[in-house]
């Protein structure tokens, strides 16, 4: 494991080294570099080939994603890319043998409420079924330019949460998303179950009636029963 390179979201990986590699090994590697702490109970559960794909994918965005965020408000990009320390009482879900000791207390910007929410949210709104009749190849772009709109209409006493918040809502009122789809890419009940965030679930839910109202209405429409069934972290404020 290249442990310098662990949740970097940056890969230095070369098509020379593609070609040599086996589907195990590619998947394996770019899972290092996303920072997943589940990457080989995950690829084995799913299969090498996809899981290399959809890790690649979900680097690109991120890189992506991180690179618009950067050009308007280099602070935030700092906040997401440098990750922040893991709460003791709030411990990661992870394979034995394959995270860097300094992952038990640390998270890596790719695995930050934030990092990790904006890579899923915008692969949602290109690869989840919204309903939309726009053509995939339109998707992309049109979610950057919702991105860098937002970012454009950030105050400067917002900041990561606040941008993640309205970015979402975003996406379901100017973007056609649909709103429990993107509910579940916020707060995601898969993740929360992970990495154990409860600091960063609640603080984020606790923001999103003034941030996201469309967002806010559907979540506190749910009880929990429902939210479960939906995959969506149930936080009580």
């Amino acid at each position: 494991m290249n442990i310098e390179q662990f949740g970097s979201g940056h890969s230095d990986i070369d098509s020379d080294n593609v070609v040599t590699m086996t589907d195990q090994e590619l998947a394996l590697h770019l899972g290092e570099i996303y920072g997943c702490p589940q990457a080989p109970s995950i690829i084995e559960a799913e299969g090498a080939k996809k899981m290399a794909h959809r890790y690649g994918e979900l680097i690109s965005f991120y890189e992506e994603t991180l690179g618009t965020i950067q050009a308007y408000r280099p602070d935030i990009a700092a906040t997401i890319a440098n990750g922040q320390p893991r709460k003791a009482d709030e411990p990661l879900t992870y394979d034995d043998g394959f995270i860097p000791e300094w992952n038990k207390s640390h998270i890596p910007g790719t695995e930050t409420i934030w990092g990790y929410d904006f890579t899923r949210l915008v692969n949602s709104y290109i690869r989840d079924d919204h309903g939309l009749t726009i053509d995939q190849t339109d998707k992309f772009p049109r979610a950057s330019e919702m991105l860098e709109n937002t970012l454009k209409k950030l105050s400067p006493n917002e900041g990561a949460d606040e941008l993640l918040l309205k970015f979402a809502e975003s996406l379901v009122d100017r973007g056609g998303a649909n709103v429990d789809i993107i509910l579940r890419r916020t707060i995601d009940a898969a993740k929360l179950k992970q990495d154990s965030m409860y600091t960063d679930f609640t603080r984020v839910v606790g923001k999103m009636e003034k941030c996201s109202p469309t967002l806010w209405n559907r979540y506190i429409e749910l009880d929990s029963t429902q939210r479960a069934q939906m995959k969506i972290a149930d936080i009580v404020l």
